[in-house]
């Protein structure tokens, strides 16, 4: 063999086997990531009743109402399934995060509470005093999700 062909099929082989490591889309990495991506056209969300309702106290066994309020919120892409949330100044609220699209958190800086960023599956809580009235707005951190709309309110009255 010439010396003009072996470097001919040494290139050859090795254009096979670097080839044959290349890029295969899996389910788990061929998703778009939602951070720094636009979406084309947002429309205005609306909360419909089911959203502004507040939810019931959890009531014990002895008939008494507990001192938590429990909120269960979801988050999917540039949005929170519950946008207002009500409570009485004192009482301690925990809220319950589940992510089913792409990858949020929860902050309320004024109760110093937060969520850590969670991906798609993933759930996790946060416990605090609503020590202070007014109108407070809570936000998911990641990227530029709070000025895509990423907004909620927690009115303690």
């Amino acid at each position: 063999m010439s010396k003009k062909n072996y470097i001919l099929t040494l290139f050859l082989a090795a254009g096979l086997a670097v080839s044959g490591c290349g890029f295969q889309p899996t389910a788990e990495n061929s998703q778009p990531a939602d951070e720094g991506t636009q979406p084309e056209q947002l429309a205005p969300v609306t909360p419909d009743a089911e959203e502004l309702a507040e939810p019931e106290p959890i009531v014990e066994e002895s008939g008494a109402v507990s001192a938590v309020q429990e909120f269960n919120l979801t988050a999917a892409n540039f949005k929170y399934d519950v946008t207002e949330i009500r409570v009485t100044k004192g009482q301690t609220v925990r809220l319950n995060l589940s992510v089913e699209q792409g990858f949020h958190d929860w902050v309320i800086d004024e109760f110093n509470a937060a969520i850590r960023q969670l991906q798609v599956g993933e759930s996790d809580s946060v416990e605090f005093v609503a020590d202070q009235a007014g109108s407070f707005e809570f936000y998911c951190s990641v990227g530029s999700h709070r000025q895509m709309g990423m907004v909620g309110r927690l009115i303690v009255e």
